[in-house]
């Protein structure tokens, strides 16, 4: 028998976080309706490339749907997370076009947080499974992206050309029926949020403590025994103005001849 894609996810989880019952119970729904797939030249036997869709088939990738995958990867999404992050952090629904990304983190107190990634730039949502499973279920075009939480998907898809909302009402009235909650307009109603790029945030912090600087000696520039090289045909191309850039960057540069 395969394994439901809410019992894939739990298996998966590092010890520190676990799926919530809210989205334990939306996994359930929505793959009893059928929305489970696995992605275009994705490996059916790699639960990474594996789906659920807030729509319909047929609907995911409609003029005016929400961009809303529920997809599970391991820590957060950037290059080469450390140990820390891959223990406390991990992703459960591709919410944006570009990689944006929403997950769990558990904080330094010990208590799990819903976290979004937006362009790789992270935040803390909530710590309320429901509230977070309704905000996907809003209807913004792509939850990751939102900046102001006061203005509503429709008044976001307001400009020319824009293709008619469609928002994902089974899914609505799945979370109605559910939760005993009435979805609002906007995400400032739901109580949330969203800090500015350069404003402080428990995950931003934390994350960035967790950053360590690379090994000089694995970056071609800053050692004499990595250098950067420039092939003689860039170096044409270039000219000693562009030459004299690269080598104010790099301390070690090496022209090919």
């Amino acid at each position: 028998m395969t394994p439901s894609f809410a019992d894939e996810v739990r298996a998966r989880l590092p010890a520190a976080l676990h799926l919530p019952d809210a989205f334990a119970a939306v996994f359930d729904w929505a793959e009893a309706q059928g929305q489970r797939d696995v992605f275009r030249r994705g490996d059916s036997a790699d639960f990474g490339s594996h789906y659920l869709s807030i729509y319909p088939p047929g609907q995911m990738e409609a003029a005016g749907a929400s961009y809303v995958i529920f997809n599970f990867e391991a820590g957060p999404p950037i290059h080469a997370p450390g140990e820390a992050m891959l223990a406390r952090i991990a992703t459960v629904a591709k919410i944006a076009g570009d990689g944006g990304r929403l997950g769990f983190w558990c904080d330094a107190d010990g208590v799990q947080q819903i976290v979004v990634f937006n362009h790789g730039i992270p935040y803390v949502l909530t710590a309320d499974p429901v509230v977070a499973v309704q905000f996907l279920g809003l209807g913004y075009p792509e939850p990751a992206c939102l900046e102001d939480p006061t203005i509503s998907p429709e008044e976001e898809m307001a400009f020319p050309g824009a293709p008619p909302l469609m928002l994902p009402l089974g899914y609505r009235d799945f979370l109605t029926a559910r939760f005993g909650r009435p979805l609002p307009r906007t995400a400032a109603d739901l109580g949330l949020r969203i800090p500015a790029f350069d404003d402080s945030d428990p995950l931003r912090d934390w994350m960035e403590a967790e950053t360590q600087d690379p090994d000089p000696s694995t970056v071609p520039g800053l050692t004499a025994d990595n250098p950067f090289v420039v092939s003689a045909d860039l170096a044409a191309k270039l000219g000693p103005e562009g030459l004299a850039a690269i080598r104010s960057a790099y301390p070690f540069v090496k022209i090919e001849t």
